[in-house]
């Protein structure tokens, strides 16, 4: 009542059935753990800043422009970001330099705004239209606090060298 064999079946057809089956499986076990680090650097990402959630990045491309969907947040004076198939965190604004605009009718797409810096201007698009008063809102804050931070410390510096 143990293993049976077909009376067919030789040595080298089930030694590649069970090639055939551990490749499967070594392919799904990697699938599984790509998912879970980047699961990892997107919970990375949450617990640290306090405003998160996916957004849609504007890139150029050969073609003219790629919407890239990314899970953002802001952190230490940096909005961040992890592409979808990466487990990656990028550093995609740095809000001290940086103004947050409104979009006008030359993006076609709802919920957009831009993030103007020395680097050049990106447009971002949230998922609804709530969520895009949310991310302006909470990165004007961001850039204002962060040039608060940075003239305070300037002062202090300048008072410390009298």
């Amino acid at each position: 009542m143990g293993c049976q064999q077909d009376e067919g079946d030789d040595d080298g057809t089930l030694l590649r059935k069970v090639q055939r089956d551990r490749g499967q499986m070594e392919g799904s076990l990697n699938k599984k753990r790509s998912r879970l680090i980047k699961q990892d650097s997107v919970e990375k990402l949450r617990n640290k800043g306090k405003t998160h959630g996916y957004m849609y990045v504007r890139q150029k491309s050969a073609l003219g422009y790629k919407w890239i969907l990314m899970y953002c947040t802001i952190e230490d004076d940096w909005l961040k970001g992890v592409v979808n198939d990466s487990d990656k965190i990028i550093d995609l604004e740095h809000l001290p330099t940086t103004t947050v605009k409104t979009v006008g009718p030359e993006v076609d797409r709802n919920s957009c705004f831009y993030m103007i810096s020395p680097k050049g201007t990106r447009c971002y698009q949230a998922l609804t239209e709530l969520d895009r008063r949310n991310w302006m809102k909470s990165l004007t804050e961001s850039v204002v606090n962060a040039l608060q931070r940075v003239t305070t410390d300037h002062v202090n510096r300048i008072r410390n060298v009298k």
